[in-house]
């Protein structure tokens, strides 16, 4: 009963992702249509309280230089980029999404050492250790 609970609480997490990402594609298609043509946004004067024209940087009454308004490039983590990945197939395929968390939480269970192998690793470990270490000093002498 609780998996249904957290199924759909992340189904409904996942549809306000993807009503958060068509928004974003509306807006975004909505500068694509106010573009120029050459890519760049067309930037109109404004009006200020006082009725007169105040100029925009871009605009022809603007006195602000194009290289100066160019943003700098943005270099995304390898970590941001997945993140992106995993929230992009959370909007468009929630349930895939949901099967693949499961999958790799039984992975990671399956795959956990029990206690027994715990404790063998630890001696081949410390075993490994006093190996390398009487190797350095060239044998340990007993007094």
């Amino acid at each position: 009963m609780a998996s249904r609970a957290l199924a759909a609480r992340k189904a409904a997490e996942a549809q306000a992702q993807a009503a958060r990402a068509q928004q974003l594609q509306a807006e975004a298609a909505n500068a694509v249509k106010n573009s120029n043509g050459d890519g760049d946004v067309e930037m109109k004067d404004a009006k200020d309280e006082n009725g007169s024209v105040t100029a925009n940087p871009g605009s022809q009454n603007g006195n602000v230089p194009a290289s100066a308004t160019a943003p700098a490039p943005v270099i995304k983590l390898p970590l941001d980029m997945v993140d992106e990945i995993i929230n992009q197939l959370k909007t468009s395929f929630p349930l895939l999404a949901l099967m693949m968390e499961k999958m790799v939480d039984h992975i990671s269970i399956r795959a956990k050492p029990n206690s027994e192998e715990d404790i063998y690793r630890f001696f081949a470990a410390l075993l490994n250790d006093a190996m390398l270490v009487s190797h350095i000093n060239g044998g340990i002498e007993w007094p």
